[in-house]
C-alpha cells in the first residue's frame, strides 16, 4: 500500500526536527488510498506530562489517534507509519486502517502490539 507522510511545513531542516525531538511531540498527517490521517507522535516523557495536565484540568486524557515512539525523530516517525500500514495490509484491508482505530501504539521507536484505547 503507497503512503505518505505530510510534515508541517515548518519544518525545513535537522535543526527543526532536533527542536521537535526535544519538545516529545508531533503531529503528521498520514495519506493513504483516499483516506488522510492526523496522528500525534509523543515520546513517553511528553505524552506522561500532557496526559497529567489534562487530567488535572479535565479529569480526562483522550486524543486520538496517538502513536507512542522512544524519541519523536524522523526516523521513528517513518519506521512507525510503514509498520502500521504493513500490519494493516497484512490482515486483509485496504492498507493503514490501524493508524484511525483508536489505537495506541507503544514500544521502544515501535512496538508490535496495539492497546484498545476504550479498554
Amino acid at each position: 500500500m503507497r503512503y505518505e507522510i505530510v510534515y508541517p511545513e515548518v519544518l525545513k531542516d535537522d535543526y527543526d526536527f532536533w527542536e521537535v525531538e526535544q519538545k516529545g511531540w508531533m503531529d503528521v498527517d498520514v495519506v493513504y488510498g483516499v483516506r488522510r490521517i492526523q496522528v500525534t507522535f509523543y515520546d513517553i516523557n511528553r505524552l506522561t506530562l500532557e496526559a497529567r495536565k489534562a487530567l488535572s484540568s479535565n479529569g480526562f486524557f483522550a486524543e486520538n489517534p496517538i502513536v507512542v515512539v522512544a524519541a519523536v525523530t524522523r526516523a521513528n516517525i517513518e519506521e512507525a507509519v510503514r509498520r502500521l500500514v504493513d500490519r494493516a495490509g497484512a490482515g486483509g484491508g485496504e492498507g493503514g486502517e490501524e493508524l484511525g482505530r483508536g489505537k495506541t501504539l507503544v514500544g521502544e521507536g515501535f512496538a508490535d502490539r496495539g492497546l484498545d484505547s476504550r479498554e
